[in-house]
């Protein structure tokens, strides 16, 4: 696990994610992507360290045996953080939120949907299945 290189990937694509979701959300004119770039960076940034730091439980033997090996799990949890993302709220994960300046209702993704695979998304980038899977008989890497 490399762990400066995969917290800067995750970094990257929380970056990407956030200035996605303030753009096509809340944009309101230059000022908002000013602002949204620095909203971005710090938020991205945050989730990506503690992302990084809950990867340390891959080095535990039998979950880096587990995780090493398996790199379609891993895309498959990327392309799943990006649908419950972008599809969530029209399949089934919907909240109610109330616009303060209009006072128009809208539906939106659950909070816990977003966090939770915003989340998700940036461990699995921060934590990349690389290599062979590890043995436990002689608990040294294959």
């Amino acid at each position: 696990m490399e762990f400066s290189g995969g917290m800067m990937r995750a970094w990257a694509v929380g970056w990407a994610v956030c200035m996605i979701a303030i753009v096509t959300t809340d944009y309101d004119g230059i000022m908002t992507v000013i602002f949204g770039t620095f909203v971005a960076v710090i938020v991205g940034g945050f989730v990506a360290g503690a992302a990084s730091l809950s990867g340390l439980i891959l080095r535990i033997p039998p979950l880096a045996g587990f995780w090493r090996g398996r790199r379609s799990l891993a895309i498959a949890a990327v392309i799943a953080c990006l649908a419950v993302m972008a599809f969530g709220s029209s399949v089934g994960l919907p909240d109610l939120y109330v616009d303060p300046v209009s006072g128009r209702r809208f539906v939106g993704l659950h909070p816990a949907a977003v966090l939770s695979s915003y989340f998700l998304l940036l461990f699995v980038v921060a934590n990349w299945p690389a290599g062979r899977p590890t043995t436990m008989a002689s608990g040294d890497p294959t």
